[in-house]
């Protein structure tokens, strides 16, 4: 204690605040630390969301389709089929957002593989469609000329 009384009031006030002054040293580099972790925290939370987002997007572009195809089978029209075309072609280029996440782009490189399944399976569909409607149009056609042949030939057939 003695000591201490020899020092002035400067260097006593100095070495009072000597231990604040390291512990708000120590308390910064922490700060730092956390905020370079909060940081990193952040920028993971923003890939994740990135990737929801995309899966998302793709998840929506697969409704469109399947309704498309439920709607063409209801009412055929050209413009179903080019809406279906487009929500397939949306599958066709990778996502940015999943560049880093391996497993995605396997579930991906599959689920291209089935929708380009679908797809085929879609234009076997508008072609037997095509079909339908040009038979549908013959028996339209043709279909009374037929029934009054017919019931000529019944007519005779009884003569």
């Amino acid at each position: 204690m003695h000591f201490w009384n020899k020092l002035g009031i400067r260097a006593q006030i100095t070495v009072g605040f000597l231990p604040l002054i390291l512990f708000m040293g120590l308390l910064s580099i922490n700060v730092i630390s956390g905020m370079s972790e909060l940081s990193y925290i952040f920028s993971s939370y923003r890939k994740t969301v990135g990737e929801s987002l995309g899966i998302s997007e793709y998840s929506d572009q697969l409704h469109d389709i399947q309704m498309s195809a439920e709607a063409f089978r209801s009412n055929p029209t050209q413009a179903l089929v080019e809406r279906l075309k487009a929500g397939v072609g949306a599958f066709e280029a990778n996502d940015p957002r999943f560049a880093g996440n391996q497993d995605l782009l396997t579930g991906m490189a599959e689920i291209r593989e089935e929708v380009g399944a679908y797809s085929k399976a879609f234009d076997k569909i508008v072609s037997l469609q095509a079909r339908r409607i040009l038979l549908i149009s013959k028996v339209t056609e043709f279909g009374p000329w037929t029934s009054a042949a017919l019931n000529d030939i019944l007519r005779s057939a009884w003569r």
